[in-house]
């Protein structure tokens, strides 16, 4: 039913609307500041699966190591305790990479921020549209298109931190004003 109300407020302001190209230009910006921030958040969420992998694989490895050597070792009375604190270490950090899963999360937001590029390309050539004065109701069908897959995108998208957003959009801003 929610759907049904929103399709006919939209079309509703589709009939009412006078100036498409502030709708799209609007609609463009959002789409910019979405793909920016999600690629943003991708960078993020790929630094930290790193930040917690590396030092996991190095903490295991060396406990793992020094399994084989402790007959060497034997006289060396904290190797004991240095193999069981890497091994904790170790298992901490792959415990809190498994549990947050950074590299999906990682995932997920580069995906999003390819659909919202998708989406601007398909922005670009509704304002090509209406430059050229196309027909109105193939303009209307269009932008009632990209409205539902704007928030179907917005929808399946995880969330962006506000840190993120913000971080994205000043730069984003800051590169559109050179």
């Amino acid at each position: 039913m929610n759907n049904l109300i929103d399709q006919v407020q939209m079309d509703k302001y589709l009939v009412e609307i006078q100036n498409y190209p502030e709708l799209i230009n609007k609609w463009n910006k959002r789409l910019r500041e979405g793909q920016f921030s999600h690629y943003r958040a991708e960078r993020y969420y790929k630094k930290y699966h790193y930040f917690f992998g590396v030092p996991a694989m190095i903490f295991a490895v060396i406990s793992g190591s020094a399994v084989y050597l402790y007959d060497s070792f034997l006289n060396v009375a904290s190797l004991g305790a240095i193999v069981g604190v890497c091994s904790f270490i170790s298992s901490l950090l792959i415990g809190v990479q498994t549990f947050v899963n950074f590299s999906g999360l990682a995932e997920k937001h580069l995906s999003a921020a390819v659909k919202y590029g998708v989406l601007r390309r398909d922005v670009e050539r509704i304002m090509v549209l209406i430059k050229s004065d196309e027909d109105l109701p193939l303009i209307k069908n269009q932008i009632s298109l990209l409205k539902s897959q704007i928030d179907d995108i917005a929808s399946n998208s995880p969330n962006i931190s506000h840190r993120i957003w913000r971080k994205a959009t000043e730069v984003m801003d800051k590169e559109l004003n050179r």
